[in-house]
């Protein structure tokens, strides 16, 4: 069915079979990644924005008008400073019945129809362009990864990064925080101590706790304090000088005084 043009190829002729999304306009020279359809409209993400096609009773295309639908991509309004996603790449789309979602910046925006709150703005009031899904109660904090548009509700899934803090621990130096939302490598030590040399994270400073090398692969699950373990630098023996051995002095040969000659008396 393609009567309000959510199949996006600039007609309103039902097809039987795939055909291609009108590119020779917004859509030209950008790589789409993600393709989300609506309820008699569809939504797209191609190079880091949006666009969608088809019908825009509730304002579900996401630019500043309603009723007209339109045959083939337009952009969600984005080009203005005072837009919501102005200046933000979008990463993750989902279209529902007559309102659509977005993921930009590691923040959840919606627009379109609005009846049943599922724009997420507190309020039940459509808006034809993005506005900012509420984030003053439990996704307070939390960087939004994904969302998902049903037929009058939207699931998105936030999370709060983890933040490490390092600790010299006998050493000298700084080291800035790390914040992560995944699991990852952890920043080289850049601590000194001098005398020792560093041997690994641990997270009590006495040595105990969990432990972890240079670098090493970091959980992120929940906010931590690494304290650096050192070993002392042993010190090389001295290479002993060796002691000259005594040149023997000879023993001296007796010298055997020789028997005097003479005459046997008479």
């Amino acid at each position: 069915s393609n009567f309000s043009g959510q199949l996006g190829d600039n007609s309103t002729d039902d097809r039987h079979a795939p055909v291609a999304v009108d590119a020779s306009g917004l859509l030209a020279g950008k790589a789409v990644t993600s393709v989300s359809p609506g309820l008699y409209f569809s939504c797209a993400i191609a190079s880091g924005a949006a666009y969608c096609w088809g019908g825009n009773g509730d304002g579900q295309l996401g630019t500043t008008g309603v009723d007209d639908p339109s045959l083939s991509p337009v952009a969600v309004q984005a080009s203005d400073p005072s837009d919501e996603l102005f200046g933000k790449a979008v990463s993750s789309l989902s279209a529902g019945a007559f309102f659509s979602c977005v993921v930009a910046g590691g923040s959840a925006y919606c627009w379109g129809n609005n009846d049943r709150g599922q724009l997420g703005d507190n309020a039940t009031q459509a808006s034809w362009t993005p506005i900012a899904v509420n984030t003053t109660g439990d996704m307070a904090g939390k960087t939004v990864t994904g969302i998902s548009a049903g037929y009058e509700s939207v699931a998105a899934v936030a999370e709060a990064e983890a933040t490490v803090r390092f600790q010299p621990n006998g050493g000298t130096g700084s080291m800035p925080d790390q914040a992560s939302l995944l699991p990852a490598a952890l920043n080289a030590n850049t601590f000194t101590r001098t005398g020792y040399s560093f041997d690994r994270w641990t997270t009590q400073a006495d040595g105990g706790g969990d432990s972890y090398a240079n670098r090493a692969t970091f959980p992120f699950t929940a906010d931590a304090t690494l304290y650096a373990q050192w070993t002392a630098n042993v010190a090389p023996m001295p290479t002993p000088t060796p002691t000259p051995t005594p040149t023997a002095t000879p023993t001296p040969t007796p010298t055997t005084s020789p028997t005097p000659t003479g005459s046997a008396p008479g």
